[in-house]
């Protein structure tokens, strides 16, 4: 499969490194998130993303992934429905030397019940594609995948709002260009 684009880290132990983009972008089906936004969400989520366990859904690029692990999160795991985008997660992740802190799950992400939480995340991201519309349901069912005080940073077009409910708290909400980035919690 031609590979010809790359995205670089933008912070912590593998900062500027590259990895490949699947070639997917240019038809649209996977929508990596420029630098800036990935900068301005890292920097949010600073304090929490230490040692923790992260969950990167639609992973697309895999980059919210490869920037957690940089930034010193323990292990990643990325689901991942198009079976050529998760070959090349798989080959970053054996490029950046990242095999014993990554694993990808190919599998449709908006059925979630299909996976089993191997471990609950500090932290999920939730990046789908504009085109895709998430229901209260979807964000419901993914908190049986998140630990008890852990985020859900859900990005989205700038007009969006996460259908979500009184369970859910808005800890964050931040505007970069045409795209929203929420940071949630469950309430408990």
């Amino acid at each position: 499969m031609p590979h010809n684009k790359t995205m670089r880290i933008t912070g912590g132990t593998l900062v500027r490194r590259r990895f490949l983009v699947p070639d997917m972008v240019d038809d649209g089906s996977v929508r990596p998130t420029p630098d800036r936004v990935r900068e301005a969400v890292f920097s949010m989520l600073a304090h929490e993303i230490n040692n923790a366990y992260v969950l990167d859904i639609f992973a697309g690029s895999g980059a919210h992934g490869f920037e957690s692990i940089s930034r010193g999160a323990r292990f990643v795991r990325f689901i991942e429905k198009n079976p050529r985008v998760a070959a090349v997660i798989k080959e970053n992740i054996k490029s950046l030397g990242l095999d014993v802190k990554a694993s990808v799950d190919c599998g449709d992400a908006t059925n979630l019940e299909r996976f089993t939480p191997t471990e609950l995340a500090e932290i999920i991201f939730v990046d789908p594609p504009y085109t895709l519309k998430l229901s209260l349901e979807f964000f419901v069912g993914l908190t049986r995948f998140l630990a008890e005080d852990g985020l859900i940073v859900y990005r989205c077009f700038k007009k969006e709002m996460p259908p979500i409910d009184e369970r859910f708290e808005i800890v964050r909400d931040r505007v970069y260009g045409g795209t929203r980035v929420f940071v949630m919690r469950v309430v408990r």
